[in-house]
Parts: structure tokens; sequence; C-alpha cells
């Protein structure tokens, strides 16, 4: 492999003619191996399958499709409010059964069973009262396949009380059931009356008296959640709605997808390597499912119409057999970046160092909730590249850039560079490029590279810094992330502005987010010279860097903005 990490090489790298330098042989075995995309069939469709997406995801279009992802996102945080997610599910049954459930869809038929609750209680009919019954058999079957899957948390309420009662197995989901009833219907009004009695003026004085006891209490034990694991939670189900169609999801387990693709994407790059796929039974059974998942849409005809996914099987027209496979390449490309780049935005934006920026952020996204229409102005927010949020951004996924982008010699090549003895490269060659390392590049980036400025110009590339140099897709903050040339990222400018508006609803509803710990874990250095957040997975080659640990984040008080749905 011959690595290309001078300036002068980026445009014969990404602009020589396929005749000389060529992208889809490099590529081929990849797909193949990854996706179970047959060379004869991927190659040929490549060029018609990025010009499809780039029509599609055009700066121009953005809107129409934000509108839709900012709905998802606002129930989603809704549902999944980033404060106190240590409930009492989770209390009662184990943190463990949740992870395996669609909490959106349980809660639902909760809710759903509890109202019709007392009829049932009746001597009316229950084959009358089909929404109860439904709900019932829903909640009956949740329980049922987390005994199968022994996923109830050990030591918990719940399992001690199966353990210790020895209910019949076909009773136990029905006891479980009751339990949750129990625990659950009578709280939440509780809770509420509690705090509307204590909002009456006359009860001022009570009021006073509680918060001076809670306030006493406050220290650093908030609830804490691990913020990358959470913005995943709250992404994966608006972004696949978004693009795939909420049809699509109204027929499949969403944690059991996500379960799969999480599985799926850990197993990404060894898949690609030359160890046998025989020997990873996880990755491919995780591919199965999810290409089995996308076969059975294909025959429900449950894929949205209109949306992206939708017109890319139209136009782009694979076999039969071939297209749940390329479904599966546009969910990863579509999710696999998404959640490290929200994460690490938000990560620099909670170092202290990086307070001036956060308020910054914030300040345009507060003037967002004083226009007429808050939810269009922050999808504005979102599509506006000259926005102190979409530079953070930037800086972010120049700092988190992949490591690695290849290319082959498709026949021999004299490398002229200027000022540089020719470089031969011979027929079959493997050439490679580093984003990561490149960004750390003082020629490219100035003395500060290795350093957090959302403010600066750009990438000096061939003695400018414009957004875009002579190298079509490169430059700008970003500089070599998204690729180059006519095999440049086709998302890239929906993929900035979803990760705007992840990030913009995520600090609009919980403004007072914030890093408790801000002690040393490692060398530091890329954006964090203290070493204050897990260090990125550097064995992670493709892709945004991950964290190599968790971030456990808290917020602190009450605060909370969503936005009203779009229409």
């Amino acid at each position: 492999m011959t690595w290309l990490l001078a300036p002068e090489a980026y445009a014969p790298f990404f602009t020589a003619p396929e005749d000389q330098i060529s992208f889809g042989p490099a590529v081929q075995q990849f797909t193949d191996r990854v996706f179970g995309l047959p060379p004869q069939h991927f190659v040929g469709k490549h060029g018609l399958m990025l010009r499809t997406l780039r029509w599609q995801l055009v700066p121009g279009t953005l809107p129409n499709i934000l509108h839709p992802l900012h709905s998802f996102l606002r129930r989603e945080l809704e549902v999944n409010p980033l404060r106190g997610r240590v409930g009492s599910v989770s209390t009662f049954f184990g943190s463990s059964f949740l992870e395996e459930v669609d909490v959106a869809s349980l809660l639902q038929s909760f809710q759903t069973f509890e109202s019709g609750f007392e009829m049932a209680a009746s001597p009316v009919p229950l084959c009358l009262q089909w929404p109860f019954l439904r709900a019932r058999s829903r909640l009956v079957e949740t329980f049922r396949q987390a005994l199968l899957r022994d996923s109830i948390g050990k030591g918990t309420v719940v399992k001690r009380l199966i353990d210790d009662v020895q209910l019949p197995d076909s009773c136990t989901p029905n006891m479980m059931l009751c339990f949750m009833w129990a625990s659950q219907a009578n709280a939440t009004p509780t809770a509420f009356w509690t705090l509307a009695f204590l909002l009456l003026p006359e009860n001022a004085a009570y009021r006073e008296r509680v918060e001076a006891e809670l306030h006493a209490t406050r220290s650093s034990t908030d609830p804490q959640v691990d913020l990358c694991k959470y913005i995943q939670d709250i992404t994966f189900r608006s972004s696949v709605s978004t693009f795939f169609g909420s049809s699509f999801l109204e027929e499949v387990d969403v944690a059991s997808l996500l379960q799969s693709f999480q599985t799926f994407e850990s197993g990404f790059e060894m898949a690609a390597s030359p160890v046998p796929l025989c020997l990873q039974w996880p990755f491919l059974r995780a591919r199965s499912r999810l290409v089995e998942t996308f076969r059975q849409a294909l025959l429900r005809d449950s894929i949205g119409k209109g949306t992206v996914v939708k017109r890319l099987i139209d136009d782009v027209q694979l076999p039969d057999s071939c297209t749940p496979n390329m479904m599966l390449c546009f969910m990863w490309a579509s999710q696999a970046n998404a959640t490290p780049t929200a994460f690490w935005t938000l990560a620099f934006l909670l170092l202290p160092e990086n307070a001036a920026y956060r308020e910054r952020v914030e300040a345009e996204l507060h003037a967002t909730r004083s226009s007429t229409d808050p939810a269009a102005s922050l999808v504005d927010l979102a599509c506006s590249r000259s926005s102190a949020l979409n530079k953070c951004i930037a800086e972010t996924i120049r700092l988190r850039a992949p490591s690695i982008d290849v290319r082959i010699a498709a026949s021999d090549v004299m490398l002229r560079l200027p000022g540089r003895e020719g470089l031969l490269l011979e027929k079959g060659s493997v050439l490679a490029t580093s984003p990561f390392e490149s960004h750390s590049d003082e020629r490219l980036y100035g003395p500060d590279a290795r350093h957090y400025n959302p403010d600066r110009e750009g990438m000096l590339l061939c003695g400018k810094t414009a957004l875009h140099s002579s190298i079509l897709g490169v430059g700008g903050v970003a500089g070599l992330a998204f690729g180059g040339g006519k095999y440049r990222c086709p998302g890239r400018y929906f993929a900035e502005a979803e990760v705007a508006l992840v990030v913009g609803m995520i600090l609009l509803s919980c403004p007072t987010l914030a890093r408790d710990n801000l002690q040393q874990q490692w060398e530091g250095g890329m954006g964090d010279p203290h070493g204050c957040l897990p260090a990125p997975d550097f064995r992670k080659l493709l892709g945004i860097k991950v964290p190599a640990a968790p971030c456990w984040v808290s917020a602190k008080e009450k605060g909370c903005w969503y936005g009203p749905a779009v229409p």
C-alpha cells in the first residue's frame, strides 16, 4: 500500500481518470464481503446510485426532508428525555429489559390497556373491547419474549417475584402485567396532583419549604446517561422513518432492528478484512436479519412512497435479490457517521475551554424560539452552512475524520508532483490517503491544526482556502472527510444539516447539559488537549471516529423546549 499524504497528491488521487487511478476495483471486494452486493451488479450501478442520491439531497431539497425529521426527533425527545432516564420500569424490571423492547410502543400499549382497565372489569363482553384486548396481548407477548431472552434484570423486584411465586410459565407474563399496572397506574397521577397543589398561589409557602429541602440534596449524583448511546437512541428511529418512511417501522421491531444494526456496524471493518466470514457469525447473523427485514418490507410494499430510499430503488433497478443489500448499504451510510458526529459536536461544546462557542451556538438556537415559526426557523438554521452551529460541526468532522480512503492503480502510472521526483505506481498498487492524519498537517490548517477552532478559514489547498478547491468535494473546514471527485459523499449537505438539527434540538431541550467528570482520561490531542473527553477509537479506520469509552453527562436542572411539530 502506498500512502499519499503530501497535499500535492490529493488532486491526482481524487481526480485522475479511471483508467489510471480507480475507485471501483478498490471497493468491489469491500461491498461484496460487507453488504453482500456482487460486483457484477454493484459496479455498473454505482454511478447511478450516487447521482440519484445527490439529486435528492442537494441543499435546495433539504428543508423538505428536515421538516419531517424534526417532527420525528421531537417525538423521540418527548418519549426519551435526557434527564431522568432512570425510570420506574428500569428499576423494577432491569435496564436490560428496556434495551430489548420498543419503549414508545410499550408505553402506548400500557396507556391503552390502562384506559380500558375499568371497562374490562365490567360486564361488557371483552370481545367488544378490542383496543384493550390488543394492548393486553402486546404487553403479555412483550413479557413472554423477555422471559425467553432472560432479559429481566437479576436481583430486581420482578425477578425475585417470578422466582418466589413460581406460577406456570403460561401465567407468568400476566403476573408481570399485573405488577406493571400496580407500579405505574397510580404513580403518575399522584405525582401530578402533588405538583399541581404546590403550583397554587395559596400553597407557595409549602412549595418554598419543599424546594429548600430539594436544593439541599443537590450534588453530583444527578442521573447520568452515556451521551453517544442516547444520541443513537433518539436518532435511529427518526432517521430511518425519514428515509424509509414511517410505514416501514410500523411493521418491524425497532429495538431488534437497532440491535442488529449495531452488531453489523461493530463487525463492519473486520468483515472487510481477509478474515474468513464463516468465523464472523455475529456479523453474518446480523446482516442476514437486516437483509431479511428489508426483503419483507419490499414484499409488503411498506417503503414509504416518495422517500429517498423508494426513489433510489425505483431509479437504480437492481435485481430483486440485491435490492435489500443496497438498502442495507444505504442504512449504514446514513446511520454510521451521524451519531458519532453529533456526539463529538456536543462533547467539544461541553469542554470549559469552548464555553464561548457554546454560548454563540445557544444564542443562535434561542433566537429561533422567538420567531413566529420556531420549528421552521430551527430547520433553516440547520441548513445554514454559515451558522456558528454548522461551523462547530465542520470543525468536529475535521478533528474526528476517517483514517483511510483508498484507490487502485488501474495501469502503470507516473505520479508527478510539483517540486518532487516522479512516483511510479504499478498497475494493481493500492493507494491510500488519511484524512485524519492530513487534518493535523500544519501545511493545510496552520499552526493550530490540532486545536479546536470553528472560526478557522478552512483547508489551505492549492494556495487558497475556498469552500471548495479545484478538487470537487474537497476543501473548507471539513477538508478530506467527505472524499472528493466524482465519488465524493452524495449526502454531505444533508449529513451536516441532520447533525445540526439533532445537536440543536438536544441543546434546546436540555440547556443545562453538562459533563461533571472532567478528569484526564487519555494523553489528549486533536481538539481535546487535556484528554477530558473519551479518546477516539483509533482502531476504527472507516467513518467518523467513535468514542472508545462512554461519555457520561447530566442535566442538573429542568429546562425543556422541543419546538412545535412541523405540519
